[in-house]
């Protein structure tokens, strides 16, 4: 039996803890029960469709970097979509009507916050102040674009921007107090912060929404964290402040409060940048590597259960966990960039042979999708090519009406952005 691996030319894309949250529980506005779901009735809601806004180059909430759409058919053509000469264009976030949102700035000094239509048409523009850089664009479950705002470099001043999807039209959040490292949106609307300060010190926070303060915050962070498909549970993985550095902690914790549920310590030595994903039923991957190899890959039940633990020896620094029907493919560093094994019982796959790059995102076919030399190709589980396109190397996007976007790393072409379809 073989672990599929994908080389690669450029990389894209229990008990309690010793950690408890700091609650706020009066500071925090009233939440509109439209907007914010109760505590019980967020367990149990479906998530809405434009929670994550099928957005490849960062990921859904979850973590998961797979979308409920099928893209295009092999038969497809790849096409420039929109260009904005002299400018960067980021990766496009996308809604349910397959409307894109992304960042346009023409230097470090100037940008733009831009929406368009599936045509290709400009729905609205709103400038961003002058030495402002506007990132982490992600959809809210209430229809609006959430982002941040930062003025200088670290320690940066940053804030939650709110955008109405359908105008354009700007309110400001809460600040953020601690450098940003990543922002999610949960389905029932909460969003969820690490941050970073000067130390390092790792930090963790709930929002009940994306204009209000923290409800609650945890002082040891996350490294990396995700909130599962329902929004009942969020994990993250944590190290201390202390030095000598101690093994890292995955922790699962209760949204409302920021209380520990379980947690699992990971074995010693695998201490570097780990990625985390929860699936559909819970179920939660962690892939975390030493210094510099090995990668452990640990599948844990929505209890905190160790089910397995994979070790592949010649890798290192995963990137993302990418969940199939019933595959995990790890996008990493080492001979291939990337391997995929079984979700069952996290096994190498009979019959896989090796491919070009690492996983970026699997679809609602179970088909993968990577970034190679010659263009974005698409494979089966087991790495037979299903489709190719040429386009320059890239980040993608893959929208409901099954159209893929294409965004190019290349400064020669950072302007751009191409649609597959």
């Amino acid at each position: 039996m073989r672990v599929v691996r994908f080389a690669c030319v450029m990389l894209i894309g229990c008990g309690g803890s010793s950690s408890q949250p700091t609650v706020t529980p009066d500071a925090a506005p009233e939440i509109d029960a439209a907007v914010a779901p109760s505590d019980a009735a967020s367990d149990a809601a479906v998530p809405p469709p434009h929670v994550g806004g099928w957005r490849m180059a960062g990921a859904d909430a979850a973590g998961s970097f797979r979308v409920a759409s099928t893209g295009p058919s092999a038969l497809a053509t790849n096409r420039l979509f929109h260009d904005e000469p002299e400018h960067k264009l980021s990766a496009p976030v996308i809604d349910e009507h397959g409307n894109l949102y992304f960042t346009s700035y023409q230097d470090s000094h100037l940008g733009d916050v831009v929406s368009l239509s599936p045509a290709g048409a400009e729905r609205w523009r709103v400038a961003a102040p002058r030495d402002t850089a506007i990132s982490n664009l992600a959809l809210a479950p209430s229809g609006d674009l959430v982002a941040v705002s930062s003025i200088g470099f670290f320690p940066a001043t940053q804030k939650v921007v709110i955008f109405d999807s359908a105008t354009g039209a700007v309110r400001s959040g809460a600040p953020i107090v601690s450098d940003l490292t990543d922002l999610k949106v949960a389905p029932d609307g909460r969003v969820y912060i690490a941050t970073l300060s000067i130390g390092p010190h790792h930090g963790f926070e709930m929002r009940p929404s994306a204009d209000a303060p923290a409800r609650w915050t945890r002082a040891t962070g996350g490294r990396a964290f995700a909130v599962s498909p329902a929004g009942d549970a969020v994990v993250v993985v944590e190290d201390s402040d202390a030095r000598p550095a101690t093994p890292l902690e995955i922790v699962s914790l209760d949204p409302a409060t920021g209380a520990v549920r379980w947690h699992h310590t990971v074995a010693a030595g695998l201490d570097q940048e780990p990625a985390v994903s929860i699936d559909r039923d819970g179920s939660v991957y962690v892939a975390v590597s030493g210094t510099p190899t090995p990668i452990d890959v640990l599948k844990l039940s929505a209890a905190g259960e160790l089910l397995w633990d994979h070790t592949e020896p010649s890798f290192q620094q995963p990137q993302r966990v990418i969940l199939g029907d019933a595959t995990v493919s790890v996008g990493a560093f080492g001979d291939f960039f990337g391997f995929t094994i079984r979700k069952s019982d996290g096994m190498p796959l009979p019959g896989a042979i090796n491919q070009c790059s690492a996983p970026l995102a699997a679809d609602a076919a179970d088909r993968l999708y990577l970034n190679c030399a010659a263009g974005v190709m698409v494979t089966d589980p087991l790495g037979h090519t299903l489709a190719q396109w040429r386009t320059p190397t890239t980040a993608i996007a893959l929208s409901p009406d099954g159209a893929l976007y294409v965004w190019p790393f290349s400064t020669s072409r950072q302007s751009q952005l191409y649609r597959i379809q």
